[in-house]
């Protein structure tokens, strides 16, 4: 029968029917299950021999022994009452044999279990009390494709002649049901540690594939689960086993077999090896691949070894022990595996993963940690499995492998709430530095199924390749994971250069796959090594993948959750904000606002400053807040303290007034530094704030600041900032400024005269200012003289009586107090003033009027009058 082409299981996932249908016409008509799998009808390649070497490992035995026997047990499940058949290549030579031991009794550690010494079954002892030197014997390619006859006679092994071709079997009743451990020795015998001498011929011509030349290895081998030994019905599906050690017994002989895996959560994999060369080998399935130097995290990269059997890895990594399961015929069609895969403990129906409540616990408080100290992450898991915590640097690349990001990987044992320590630093082992919100994904995965290739010197179409049959990834049912660039260990050894593709003679290329999103698995992407030879058994001599464990992997992830991290020094660290509200006008005034805070973790000492050069269009007017001294000289605000500032907490804002310049750019940049305090980071003390500034309204304006200039004629000299107005703060105030209040000293003068008793005289001053877009015309300015005080008739002239002062730049006038031309009048009480006033005396007495100036007044000095 002609074999399919390997890709027909990848076009098949849409219908489970069509599979079953397909795959069932591809095994006929061979049945049972053993090396026929391996090595149908048609199949091309070469074949590689099961071994069973005495005392021989691959892999570290320390720190953990986590090494693997170079062995072969098989297991199978049968109920009470089946029957168990055999037979292989090795039977009936030397000392080849077949044995069985029963449920329970093989115990310890997948890799180096303890076998009792004596089986509970032996191919040998049945051999000779039937007398029938057939039996158990496969002695051509046919025989091992036929499989198994019926037996007529228990005593006599006598065929029943129901199977065309096929080998008489030997065969061993299940007294109770449960899984059944099965050893092929080949002629050299169980505890022979001779070298086999494989031809790799499928079709097996070579008479070498019967005799003793096989010495620890088995050509052929078969186990068949039948219901009585005259059925002609096999039970597929219900042989498997946690590894497989194999042999072909030279490179160039590239290996072709299909073989399914079923991960310790119930997902199912079709494998295909797809022309693995890797001579002498172990095969098996895990959901971790390698571990770190901590001997407990993934590894996700390759492992270097010093040997053939890999027996001491670089920088202190070690195998991981298998924990899927392989089986020989498909579990999606063949009923016994339904039964088996219950029998170890795996779901029938996987659970797809799921995360959620991910946050991160700083060393500071909440999601905040200091600089160096880490932290830890927490987050929930509906399933066993894996998780990959990722934490971007730049929150755009999350690339696992980036050395500026950190990926955090482990095992999750049982499901529910996950606490994930992390030291602070990024994948190239420098700390992560201080910045706000770093994000975090978190995921977590099951069905993650590594296939480990042991010492494998050669896979020239890039084999092996996974194709998920009984879910739906969401990145792809054939998408795949490598990485076989140089690494750093948890230990911080580095093996290899960090980054770069490992040593060895045609690596892939490219020597990773994409970390977030794979690659296909049946391309030749992963493809390294050469068509024959690289086997040097040295390190990096050979071909890639001599003496080197390789890691390919896959998963189905969950969806990702997100945190995000804070990082602040573990020293005082004054930040600045500056901001403000709006944009500004041209002629009118601004605000703004500075903070200062500790963004570290240890409270400020000494001083703090901070400094403010206004840009040109801008003067500063004042500066204050709670607990600073501010003082202005020209355009820069220096605003000082000396109290300790916590971490993590903000001074009292300052609050920083500037009048604008008629003549401003549309746009300035205010720029405010902070310095001192013991700062130990430097590199975040400025904050800069863009300020749109808007042209002038055309329409016109008048600004009034009105103060006591005068208290029993002795002047007040002083400046005084009215903090309920904003109008003596305009920029278009003569200079010079008050450096106390911070406006001109030309509005010179008190909003408060102090305690005034019966028969002082006051004396008010109005300054008045145009500041509009255009001139101001036709103004008429009106001051109603409080109640419970006399307008002064004479004050500033007895003859004529002049009670009003009126000075416009450099000229000062008396203005008399009737209405004649020079502009300016006292109404007494009861009058109607002859100009519109706003409101009414109604205490006695009206105030002095400056009225109907019909020029564009810039800056003026409205009248006098004391009281």
């Amino acid at each position: 029968m002609t074999r399919p082409l390997k890709s027909l299981p990848l076009t098949l996932l849409g219908s489970s029917a069509l599979l079953l249908c397909v795959l069932s016409g591809w095994v006929k008509p061979a049945q049972a299950e053993g090396s026929r799998n391996l090595f149908p009808n048609g199949a091309p390649g070469s074949r590689a021999s099961l071994e069973w070497v005495a005392n021989t490992r691959y892999g570290p035995t320390a720190p953990v022994d986590n090494s693997l026997l170079r062995r072969t047990l098989l297991q199978v499940y049968a109920n009470a009452g089946e029957y168990i058949l055999m037979g292989s290549t090795a039977v009936g030579v030397n000392s080849g044999n077949v044995v069985i031991f029963n449920p329970g009794t093989v115990t310890g550690r997948v890799g180096n279990e303890t076998i009792p010494g004596t089986p509970n079954y032996q191919c040998s002892a049945q051999r000779t009390a039937t007398g029938n030197t057939n039996q158990g014997r496969i002695t051509s390619r046919t025989q091992e494709l036929a499989g198994p006859d019926t037996i007529t006679n228990p005593l006599t092994a006598t065929r029943g002649n129901q199977i065309a071709s096929g080998y008489v079997p030997c065969f061993y009743q299940a007294p109770t049901s449960g899984i059944y451990y099965v050893a092929f020795y080949g002629p050299s015998g169980g505890n022979s540690t001779a070298g086999g001498g494989p031809t790799a011929e499928i079709d097996m011509i070579n008479a070498n594939n019967f005799n003793a030349t096989q010495a620890t290895s088995t050509s052929a081998w078969d186990v068949t689960v039948r219901s009585s030994l005259t059925s002609t019905t096999d039970i597929n599906g219900r042989l498997f086993a946690d590894y497989l050690a194999l042999f072909t017994n030279n490179n160039g002989r590239p290996v072709e077999s299909d073989i399914y895996m079923v991960t310790k959560d119930g997902y199912r994999y079709f494998t295909d090896l797809n022309g693995l060369d890797a001579n002498g080998w172990v095969m098996y399935g895990n959901d971790v691949g390698f571990y770190d130097s901590d001997g407990q995290t993934p590894l996700y990269h390759d492992v270097v070894g010093d040997s053939a059997q890999l027996t001491n890895l670089q920088g202190g990594t070690n195998f991981a022990l298998p924990t899927h399961i392989i089986f020989f015929s498909n579990p999606m069609s063949n009923a016994g595996a339904t039964e088996a895969i219950a029998a170890r403990g795996i779901p029938l129906v996987p659970t797809a993963p799921m995360v959620s409540n991910a946050s991160f616990t700083g060393t500071f408080s909440g999601n905040t940690s200091t600089q160096n100290t880490g932290g830890t992450f927490q987050f929930s898991s509906n399933v066993p499995g894996s998780y990959e915590i990722v934490l971007s640097r730049d929150g755009v690349n999350f690339d696992p492998t980036h050395p500026s990001n950190r990926r955090l990987t482990g095992l999750i044992t049982t499901a529910g709430i996950q606490t994930i320590a992390w030291d602070g630093r990024d994948n190239s082992s420098g700390f992560f530095p201080v910045g706000s919100n770093y994000p975090v994904r978190i995921t977590v995965r099951n069905g993650e199924y590594h296939f480990p290739l042991i010492d494998a010197e050669n896979s020239i179409r890039g084999g092996p390749s996974f194709t998920l049959l009984n879910a739906v990834n969401p990145l792809g049912n054939t998408t795949g994971f490598y990485d076989d660039r140089g690494y750093r260990t948890i230990g911080g050894t580095i093996v290899g250069t960090v980054g770069t593709v490992l040593c060895g003679g045609s690596p892939p290329n490219p020597p990773n796959s994409n970390m977030m999103s794979g690659f296909n698995m049946t391309s030749t992407q992963r493809a390294f090594g050469t068509p024959t030879g690289g086997n040097t058994n040295v390190s990096c001599t050979g071909s890639f993948g001599d003496t080197k464990g390789l890691d390919v992997w896959t998963y189905i992830p969950s969806t990702a959750a997100s945190t995000s991290v804070n990082i602040i020094p573990n020293t005082p660290d004054p930040t600045i904000a500056k901001s403000h509200t709006g944009s500004f006008t041209q002629g009118g005034t601004g605000t703004y606002t500075i903070t200062v805070t500790n963004s570290g973790g240890v409270a400020t000492s000494g001083t703090v400053t901070v400094a403010d050069t206004l840009p040109t269009g801008l003067t500063p007017t004042a500066a204050t807040g709670t607990g600073w001294s501010c003082a202005i000289a020209g355009q820069t605000v220096t605003c000082t303290r000396s109290d300790a500032l916590a971490a993590l907490v903000s001074y009292p804002a300052i609050t920083l007034t500037v009048s604008v310049a008629a003549n401003a750019p549309t746009s300035v940049t205010n720029t405010a530094t902070v310095s001192g305090g013991n700062d130990g980071n430097t590199g975040n003390n400025s904050s800069s704030d863009p300020t749109t500034i808007t042209a002038a309204s055309a329409t016109p304006r008048i600004l009034l600041v009105k103060r006591i200039t005068a208290v029993n004629g002795v002047n007040i000299t002083t400046t005084v900032d009215d903090p309920g107005s904003t109008n003596d703060n305009a920029a278009n105030w003569p200079t010079p400024v008050d450096a106390t209040s911070g406006i001109s000293t030309y509005l010179r003068g008190a909003t408060n005269g102090g305690t005034i008793k019966p028969g002082d005289v006051l004396e008010y001053t109005i300054y008045f200012l145009s500041n509009g877009g255009s001139p101001a015309t036709n103004i008429n300015l009106c001051d109603l003289v409080p109640g419970n005080s006399t307008f002064i008739p004479n004050s500033f002239s007895s003859s004529p009586e002049s009670g009003i002062n009126l000075a416009i730049g450099a000229t000062s006038t008396n203005l008399t107090n009737v209405p004649d031309s020079d502009g300016g009048q006292f109404f007494n009480v009861g009058a109607t003033p002859s100009v519109s006033c706003s409101a009414a005396n109604t205490n006695g007495s009206r105030g002095g009027e400056c009225g109907q100036k019909p020029r564009n007044v810039t800056q003026r000095h409205c009248p006098r009058h004391p009281e």
